[in-house]
């Protein structure tokens, strides 16, 4: 058995993309993870609004902090399932964040782009996501698979004069 770098795929994240007239809302959604060090990182979730006139703002990082995540034992394996793991609580704190979010843009005239992609991101994308920073790797794999499905290199609708 070969040993883990941070080069290797430590999961898939979920990429969204939300138009509206000259705007961009990009949405990524990581799920519960497990680092290199055997720690279980909680879900994030990345969002930024873009625009032809702002084409590169920062990105905006919620690590849900606090949610119950499965224990683990002296020999990394999980204590209990995580369908076991109080369900309500974190539904309360991700699901109705999330949901928020998305009941918020829908109201707002957003829509969809295309469909959904998944992206998968690495141990060191992991890191820097459980630090709080934005790895630029994952963005870059997420701009690859976007002209990987044809979806062009804009990210943006065309400006109406």
């Amino acid at each position: 058995m070969t040993a883990k770098t941070k080069k290797d795929s430590a999961g898939k994240a979920l990429y969204l993309e939300f138009r509206n007239k000259q705007y961009t809302y990009q949405v990524v959604v990581v799920p519960h993870s497990i680092s290199l060090e055997n720690e279980v990182i909680p879900p994030v979730f990345m969002r930024r609004r873009v625009s032809v006139w702002h084409p590169r703002r920062n990105w905006q990082i919620t690590k849900f902090q606090g949610v119950p995540t499965p224990e683990r034992d002296a020999y990394g394996a999980f204590s209990k399932n995580l369908s076991e793991v109080s369900s309500e609580e974190f539904v309360e704190k991700t699901y109705h964040y999330v949901a928020k979010t998305f009941d918020n843009l829908f109201s707002q005239d957003w829509k969809l782009y295309e469909r959904p992609l998944v992206v998968e991101y690495s141990y060191e994308d992991l890191a820097l996501l459980a630090n709080g920073k934005t790895p630029n790797g994952l963005y870059r794999r997420i701009e690859r698979s976007r002209k990987a499905v044809s979806w062009g290199d804009s990210i943006f609708n065309e400006v109406e004069v």
